[in-house]
């Protein structure tokens, strides 16, 4: 057998017709279909999808994998670890890729640096989706839209495992995903802050294109997901322990919480089979909400819901409030004496100058100065990417100190300042070369 070019790993389990669609769209892709090979990891199935991917006649290399039911981590780590490729694409078995998808992959791979190119992929709604599947993939639709401006700073949480690209001997050197975590979200999170440490680049490749086909959107398993979450973001935390400010529980016990936050923070903490039983009873009332149109009190409803039940979550694994308090006020001494690379710009020189320095050092965070006088500083969020010269526009645009910036000082710097901070990335006429 010859070796591929793309390896492409897809978990799956008792999705067999999403699956099936899934794998009938790479068989469209431009790339010659013997640089393609596909592993499907069956992960504890019984609808029969491990005999369809058997029958399935497809023209790139299709190799069928099946596990006891281990979870999707297990899934994801045996695929790449019988991989032949040099390349492996990490891609949901409810996605459709666009003809273009592997190609464009390959394209954004292209560098000296190791990559990890993550790609979109938007939720398809049904005929008459409900508000909550419309506000999600308004979620999705907002985040790709962010990754997409060049001065977008990346961070862990920008990595979405159905639909991304990495090197194997990146994925074999950072041990694949942690197989801690169990249920829904967080594993791809903290899969981004070990590749972010192990030095990769992210980039986002917009023509990656992949049609998001969830069929089994409801909002009672929106919920069960919201404290599976909550759980595992607390193992995210004890594994990272200087992102837990960047994490939702952080705001659990925060003092600006509203009164019915307040109240839902009582009751999962104090009283939670008698809120278990309140918060249920409110379930009951979204759909018809809902269905009477009474939108602003459905998003009301849904977002206590939601709050309680992640509450609940976070107890489930730290306990009470005084555990979650000494949780997070741990983390909060972590983020602060992580080591930083701590970096300085003087304006003066140009910005053009200033953008080719933070691309030769990459520090986390950078100290501005004009004239010696300093002028502002762009932090170092937790979980960040290092600093590159294509931040520093979208930095200042987005400060509020930016307006008095560009007005005051710009012509001084460089003559196209304000139209650069404006439009959030450099014109071609100040073009940098290092």
């Amino acid at each position: 057998m010859t070796t591929p070019t793309v390896s492409i790993v897809i978990p799956t389990r008792n999705r067999r017709p999403a699956l099936q669609q899934t794998l009938m769209a790479l068989a469209h892709q431009t790339i010659p279909p013997d640089e393609l090979e596909v592993l499907v990891v069956v992960d504890g199935g019984t609808d029969g999808s491990a005999d369809m991917v058997r029958a399935l006649r497809v023209p790139y290399t299709l190799r069928l994998l099946e596990q006891p039911a281990r979870g999707v981590s297990y899934a994801r780590n045996w695929g790449a670890a019988e991989a032949r490729a040099p390349l492996l694409i990490s891609f949901d078995d409810d996605v459709v890729a666009v003809p273009g998808f592997v190609a464009a992959h390959l394209r954004a791979q292209q560098g000296p640096d190791e990559r990890l190119v993550l790609g979109p992929y938007l939720l398809n709604l049904p005929g008459r989706p409900s508000l909550d599947q419309i506000y999600a993939r308004t979620w999705w639709s907002d985040r790709f839209h962010a990754m997409s401006r060049s001065g977008h700073r990346f961070t862990f949480e920008d990595l979405a495992a159905g639909n991304f690209s990495i090197p194997s001997a990146l994925y074999a050197r950072m041990g694949g995903f942690d197989t801690i975590f169990r249920g829904y979200g967080v594993k791809d999170y903290e899969f981004g802050v070990r590749a972010l440490k192990a030095g990769a680049q992210f980039a986002y490749a917009a023509d990656a294109v992949g049609d998001h086909r969830d069929s089994q959107c409801s909002i009672q398993r929106v919920l069960r997901r919201i404290r599976e979450e909550a759980r595992n973001d607390v193992i995210m935390g004890t594994l990272h322990p200087e992102l837990r400010p960047a994490l939702k529980v952080a705001s659990i016990l925060s003092p600006s919480q509203s009164r019915r936050n307040r109240l839902l923070q009582r009751l999962a903490l104090n009283w939670p089979i008698l809120g278990d039983r309140l918060v249920m009873a409110l379930q009951s009332q979204v759909e018809s909400y809902e269905r009477r149109l009474l939108h602003a009190y459905w998003w009301r409803l849904i977002n206590g819901i939601k709050t309680y039940w992640y509450i609940r979550g976070v107890a489930e694994q730290l306990g009470g409030q005084e555990e979650i308090a000494a949780y997070v006020a741990a983390g909060e001494r972590a983020a602060r004496e992580r080591h930083l690379k701590l970096g300085s710009l003087e304006l003066s020189e140009g910005l053009a100058a200033c953008a080719c320095r933070l691309d030769q050092e990459r520090p986390d965070s950078v100290e501005l100065r004009y004239r010696g006088t300093p002028v502002g500083q762009i932090p170092a969020p937790p979980g960040a990417e290092p600093l590159r010269g294509a931040h520093l526009a979208d930095a200042l645009r987005q400060w509020q100190m930016t307006k008095p910036l560009a007005l005051g000082i710009a012509p001084m710097i460089h003559p196209p300042l304000a139209t650069w901070v404006t439009a959030g990335e450099m014109p071609s006429s100040a073009k940098y070369n290092c």
